[in-house]
């Protein structure tokens, strides 16, 4: 699952996927449409309940501060 958010300087993206021993990577991925400037970081839970609460959270702070979602799969 990748989840896209823009605004017209920045960009923020979160996806979602399985690593070899089960478990759950959140991988959070900010940078700027103007520049090259970037970072990101990377959170493994152990079950996909406690990740998806965190998605939702960034989601929840995303849109509050501007963003709008631009894609999901």
């Amino acid at each position: 699952m990748k989840i896209e958010f823009v605004t017209d300087k920045r960009g923020y993206s979160v996806e979602l996927e399985r690593d070899l021993f089960d478990d759950v990577v959140l991988r959070r991925r900010w940078y700027s449409l103007r520049s090259r400037r970037h970072g990101g970081k990377q959170q493994v839970f152990p079950d996909e309940m406690s990740a998806l609460k965190v998605v939702e959270e960034v989601e929840r702070t995303r849109l509050r501060r501007g963003y709008r979602r631009v894609g999901a799969q």
